[in-house]
């Protein structure tokens, strides 16, 4: 069921319009910024405008060292997030940085060792209003 569920939030992310930087990453992920062959997409939302705060659920059952946040269609503000696990534990990333469209953030390290994802808690500036809202897309290795 979460599969498909899953599936669906997927084709419907992938039937909004994008940004030509977007649209490259969606067909040609090979010849966007921070892309190589050992970083995986695991989650993506496009962001809430009127909030300061979202939630990316990420499927579990995969062991991850490392990951980032790319931003398309829009910058976003990011304050910092929370990795949750999917033990219970969760680890708290300051990132007080711009990610501009087509960008990503540093490569963080996961404490401990291959760790279980659960879900981001994103936390970031509020966008303005009549502005787009971007899509976060997270990808690990």
């Amino acid at each position: 069921m979460r599969s498909i569920l899953l599936l669906a939030a997927a084709t419907a992310v992938l039937a909004l319009p994008a940004s030509a930087p977007a649209q490259n990453m969606m067909h040609n992920p090979g010849h966007h910024p921070g892309w190589n062959q050992n970083w995986h997409i695991i989650g993506f939302k496009v962001v809430n405008g009127s909030s300061d705060k979202d939630t990316i659920n990420l499927p579990g059952k995969q062991r991850y060292r490392q990951l980032k946040l790319c931003a398309y269609n829009a910058p976003l503000h990011l304050r910092d997030f929370d990795v949750q696990f999917a033990n219970g534990g969760h680890q708290d990333v300051n990132t007080r940085a711009r990610v501009n469209p087509g960008t990503c953030t540093r490569a963080i390290d996961l404490d401990g060792r291959n760790r279980d994802l659960a879900r981001i808690v994103l936390k970031y500036d509020r966008i303005q209003r009549g502005m787009r809202a971007p899509l976060v897309r997270v990808t690990a290795r």
